[in-house]
């Protein structure tokens, strides 16, 4: 009959044997998500946030492309942070009004136009307030297009609902109002299908190049990315109306053009 063992002896080969096979690996930190932003091809001050970017968009809205936050602040502010039109006008990257840096849920400003250290002219502030009141345009939007049937990418319409409000989004037959609908003239119109042409070629000019496609893995199934289900979340700011009444950077200044060099379009 064999010897009892002492549960000393029982712990002592436990470790042994845990020496033996070799503790499992540690798991190193998880990657980081692709942007699907060129790095090399963007502006220093966008460069310098890009990781930000790509965490707010991952955790907070992934129907949200990173680089379609670089190209629309690209075609609002040309990544200028300070930018701001004078009283009474937008401020920041994505330019926004005071009204709806506000209703984002922004800190008031503490005049206008704002002081430099207030936080709609901070990169980081901003951003934090800003991608998630454009996102929750972009769900407001797709679930009017899904519902009404109408063609226009969410994308697009998420465009035009910053530049020239929601409602002509909604007011319009396709989701980008033609001159006649929407309260929106041939002015409002055209500059409203040249906001959304800057922000596409911009597009064209950050989008990284194409990595090649992975070697196939025979059984290996495909899995279809899943849609957002969380409904609409409704757009909030005073909607403009109007000819000429245009929400962003154009509220003020769309009227005449002004080129800015390599501070975003050039069609306000």
């Amino acid at each position: 009959m064999a010897a009892a063992r002492s549960p000393l002896w029982v712990a002592l080969a436990a470790v042994a044997g845990l020496l033996v096979i070799g503790a499992a690996p540690a798991q190193g930190p998880a990657p980081a998500p692709a942007s699907g932003v060129n790095a090399d091809a963007i502006p220093p001050a966008a460069r310098d946030v890009l990781p930000l970017v790509v965490e707010l968009t991952a955790t907070q809205c992934p129907e949200l492309p990173p680089v379609w936050v670089v190209a629309q602040v690209q075609a609002e502010s040309g990544w200028d942070p300070g930018l701001h039109v004078g009283r009474g006008g937008p401020a920041g990257l994505y330019q926004f009004g005071e009204r709806n840096w506000e209703a984002a849920g922004g800190q008031p400003w503490p005049s206008d136009p704002p002081p430099d250290d207030a936080d709609v002219l901070s990169p980081e502030a901003h951003l934090r307030v800003a991608i998630p009141w454009v996102c929750a345009n972009l769900r407001a939007v797709t679930a009017h297009l899904k519902q009404a049937g109408k063609p226009t990418a969410p994308l697009d319409a998420m465009l035009v609902c910053h530049i020239a409000g929601c409602g002509r989004v909604t007011g319009s037959a396709t989701g980008v109002p033609a001159a006649g609908e929407a309260g929106c003239g041939e002015r409002c119109a055209e500059i409203v299908r040249r906001y959304v042409d800057a922000v596409h070629a911009n597009l064209e000019r950050f989008t990284a190049p194409a990595a090649p496609p992975a070697p196939s893995v025979p059984g290996a199934p495909l899995i279809a990315p899943a849609a957002w289900t969380g409904g609409a979340t409704g757009c909030r700011p005073p909607d403009p109306t109007g000819d000429g009444c245009l929400t962003g950077a154009p509220g003020t200044a769309w009227s005449r053009p002004r080129p800015r060099s390599g501070r975003g379009w050039t069609g306000r």
